[in-house]
């Protein structure tokens, strides 16, 4: 079986090279779970990364949005799909430009998710009083834009930010997975097992005849 080395970034080959120095090209499958450990860790990096590029595109999308609503409150719809089109592209060029392009479905998925739901959600908001969206800027229109803006942000930074934890989770259990279930970690935990029960069973057995002769 072959160890095929896949540097997706710096980190994930840094820390392939480095596992393959320490454990030796002769222990394949020892090396091996160990690789998949460095290389999903550098997946969850990445998506952990990808969050805080969102998250910059999206306050700049915010910014502009903001911009643009100052101006004249007729702006309000051109303002909705630039700052999503501009968060939307500008997300999906950075993740592509930066990310492996194995995992970049994932980080399409999260902030797809996000994005959308934020911008309906903004949509909903700012349009649930018809009579403030199209008259001229007053406090009302900007306090209602702005909380709805605001409501949004977060909303798609915290959910971004959960489903990068959610396959950082998973990237890691499946790796403890990997890696107890070697063939290396499955020897020692058989061994220790009947180690433990053989020796509880000499020690219950001791205890019973020493107690019975006396």
């Amino acid at each position: 079986m072959r160890l095929q080395v896949i540097p997706t970034d710096s980190l994930s080959h840094f820390l392939s090279v480095t596992v393959i120095l320490f454990t030796g090209t002769k222990k394949r499958q020892f090396s091996l779970a160990y690789f998949r450990v460095a290389q999903y860790l550098a997946y969850a990096t990445q998506e952990l990364r990808f969050s805080s590029l969102s998250f910059i595109s999206f306050f700049t999308a915010l910014l502009y949005s903001f911009l643009l609503s100052s101006l004249h409150s007729v702006y309000l719809f051109a303002c909705f799909f630039l700052s999503f089109f501009l968060s939307f592209f500008l997300s999906f060029f950075l993740s592509f430009l930066f990310f492996s392009i194995s995992f970049l479905f994932f980080s399409f998925l999260s902030f797809f998710l996000s994005f959308f739901l934020s911008f309906f959600l903004s949509f909903f908001l700012s349009y649930s009083f018809p009579f403030l969206s199209f008259t001229r800027l007053s406090p009302f229109c900007f306090l209602s834009f702005s909380f709805s803006f605001f409501l949004s942000f977060f909303l798609s930074f915290f959910l971004s930010f959960f489903l990068s934890f959610l396959f950082f989770s998973i990237s890691f259990l499946y790796a403890f997975v990997t890696i107890l279930f070697s063939e290396f970690f499955l020897f020692f935990l058989f061994l220790s097992f009947f180690l433990s029960f053989f020796l509880s069973f000499f020690l219950s057995f001791s205890f019973l005849s020493f107690t019975h002769f006396s």
